[in-house]
């Protein structure tokens, strides 16, 4: 009698562990069915912001759900990602963010959260490189002649970021200290006050973004030195990279992703990274994003999952290494 109540146990157990699984699936088959929101850690009008509503739109049509881009902007795009990792990890929150994703949380002493065990990347979109330049009547055209620059004029240059720990900043770290210069380093709050005095004539290079510099650059007011990343910016296809010219640590490219908070099920972040790609390959989707400056870069998650995590350890040790707390 006892054996008989036991396996009646276990058989019950059984099917209800089944109901559970066929539940879930059943609720994964059907996703989505309600509208989808994307964080975006940054203001209206960036580069973040318009082509998170460029993709948007096309995945809202092959998803079939509105998709509501949400501006969750300030702390260095911590409130956005903090909002994106406490969110329910069932498809229906993501983050649309930058690089900074593995810079910022290394910037706090008490960091709220880890950007790789405590996120799920879906997909990486697009990429961008930094760019080194200086004013365009300054005579400069390589970093070579910048440095030869700055070392015969000790104590009067500076370079400017788009702020402190940016990755702007750390990469000049690196440039600097490879190169042995004695400069000052001016973080602004944002990339347009640099420009500006760059442009006066304030300071003498900034490191910015390659859509910032583009029109700049074009005009023949700023000259471009050199590019962070593998491989030479499209735009820009003379001005080489600094690991061409033989510079170490500058070759990683600043990369805009898709995530979702930890745990999201992986046939959610399949539906969502197929849909995210099959949006880069539309020609509508492309030129938009072209018009930004942007490079398209497309990887699944299980491709973009290891870049986030090797990004993650070199941003860490680089901060480390410069020491900068912004708390």
């Amino acid at each position: 009698m006892q054996a008989g109540r036991l396996s009646f146990s276990l058989c019950a157990a059984f099917l209800l562990a089944c109901a559970g699984l066929f539940s879930s699936l059943s609720a994964n088959a059907d996703y989505p069915d309600k509208p989808i929101r994307v964080i975006v850690p940054f203001p209206p009008g960036g580069a973040t912001d318009s082509l998170a509503r460029v993709l948007g739109d096309f995945m809202s049509r092959d998803l079939g759900q509105p998709i509501v881009i949400d501006n969750r902007s300030g702390a260095g795009t911590m409130i956005g990602s903090e909002a994106a990792v406490n969110a329910r990890p069932d498809g229906y929150t993501l983050l649309l963010t930058i690089s900074s994703l593995v810079q910022a949380p290394h910037l706090l002493s008490k960091p709220p959260f880890d950007p790789v065990a405590d996120f799920t990347p879906v997909a990486q979109l697009v990429t961008t490189p930094l760019v080194l330049t200086v004013l365009g009547e300054s005579g400069i055209e390589t970093p070579q002649q910048l440095v030869e620059k700055v070392k015969s004029e000790p104590g009067r240059h500076v370079y400017g970021s788009y702020g402190a720990g940016a990755s702007g900043h750390l990469y000049m770290h690196a440039f600097t200290e490879q190169t042995g210069l004695d400069w000052v380093h001016v973080p602004y709050r944002g990339e347009a006050p640099s420009v500006t005095d760059l442009l006066g004539g304030q300071i003498t290079a900034v490191i910015m973004s390659g859509v910032g510099s583009l029109p700049h650059v074009r005009s023949g007011r700023m000259s471009a030195l050199a590019v962070t990343g593998p491989y030479r910016m499209p735009a820009m296809p003379d001005v080489p990279t600094f690991k061409e010219l033989g510079y170490e640590r500058m070759d990683n490219r600043g990369w805009f992703g898709l995530f979702g908070p930890k745990g999201v099920p992986a046939d959610v972040v399949q539906r969502l990274s197929d849909s995210a790609l099959k949006a880069l390959e539309d020609p509508e989707v492309i030129q938009r994003i072209e018009n930004l400056s942007l490079i398209i870069d497309p990887l699944p998650a299980a491709e973009f999952a290891p870049i986030v995590k090797r990004d993650n350890d070199v941003w860490s040790a680089i901060i480390k290494e410069v020491g900068v707390q912004l708390d």
